[in-house]
């Protein structure tokens, strides 16, 4: 474009040169006709001037939506990378979980699996009893066999002892009152309280573990509900994430075809520049005409260029 208005201030200035010796016959009919296609020819300057502002315009909007794309990227990156950090804290927590309740488990397995023993020792140690009562009963007169009998029901009665020191802390109680009831065999009836009494310390520890159990599974069951619920909001972020991302797709789509749409007015405009600049050379005017390298270096310098008055 302002390779055709080179060309053609060119072509006014040869034609004004060519009929220079007419301007002094008729200087006010040549100067009015030469004035008009100057001031034709400023108008049309102009417009390519706001043309090319245009285009200037359109191309710093263009590389600032470049930047906004690049930044938009960047914190779509630092919300995917605080969004891996959390689902992988998510993930630990639930693996602790798992292991405190398998370990929950296992004690109240353990748990269970100590008291029913105590319960079969307890039962065992009254049959004894009841055994060595009715011994004693039958046997009066024979007291070297009761003796025997004595030491054989001591015998049992120290194998249930080293048993029963085997239970955990939470039974150190019961045991106490086994040695108590073992050192005391004559006295059925208090040795029959003793072991009751046991018994209900025993029913009321396994009562015990199970509401510590029921609490960690209720414990576990909130904190599952409130991991489908990070989950569900890690879901909204991600569905929220590809929405902007599908976005900022339709906007870099929207900016190349801008950009194409550019390209294509600027080949346009040289197009037409080229095609001038042949046919200011064909028609040919005073002096050597330009060579299109040179008009591209003109071009260069002064992208706006004045016409000559």
């Amino acid at each position: 474009m302002n390779a055709r208005l080179l060309a053609t201030a060119d072509a006014d200035s040869g034609a004004r040169s060519k009929d220079h010796h007419h301007l002094d016959h008729h200087d006010s009919l040549d100067y009015a006709s030469i004035r008009a296609p100057d001031e034709e020819e400023q108008l049309r300057t102009m417009e390519e001037r706001d043309v090319f502002q245009t285009l200037e315009a359109r191309y710093v909007q263009l590389r600032m939506g470049e930047s906004a794309l690049a930044e938009g990227q960047r914190k779509l990156q630092e919300v995917m990378e605080i969004f891996k950090r959390e689902r992988k804290e998510a993930a630990h927590e639930v693996e602790r979980l798992r292991r405190e309740l398998e370990l929950a488990t296992l004690d109240n397995a353990a748990l269970h699996t100590t008291v029913e023993t105590s319960k079969q020792d307890v039962l065992a140690s009254n049959e004894a009893l009841y055994v060595l009562l009715k011994e004693h009963q039958e046997l009066q007169q024979s007291l070297q066999a009761s003796k025997a009998h004595a030491n054989r029901l001591q015998v049992e009665l120290r194998e249930k002892e080293e048993k029963i020191a085997k239970l955990e802390d939470d039974t150190w109680q019961g045991k106490t009152r086994i040695a108590r009831l073992d050192a005391k065999l004559a006295i059925a009836d208090r040795r029959t309280v003793a072991s009751t009494q046991r018994m209900d310390i025993l029913d009321s520890n396994l009562t015990a573990s199970q509401h510590a159990l029921a609490d960690a599974t209720a414990r576990v069951r909130a904190q599952n509900v409130e991991i489908e619920e990070l989950k569900h909001k890690h879901a909204l972020a991600d569905a929220e994430a590809e929405n902007r991302l599908r976005d900022l797709h339709d906007t870099i789509r929207g900016l190349i075809d801008a950009n194409c749409q550019m390209e294509s007015v600027i080949a346009t405009l040289r197009a037409r520049n080229e095609a001038l600049e042949a046919g200011r050379l064909v028609g040919g005017t005073q002096g050597r005409p330009r060579t299109p390298s040179e008009s591209q270096s003109a071009l260069s310098r002064n992208p706006y260029p004045t016409p000559s008055p």
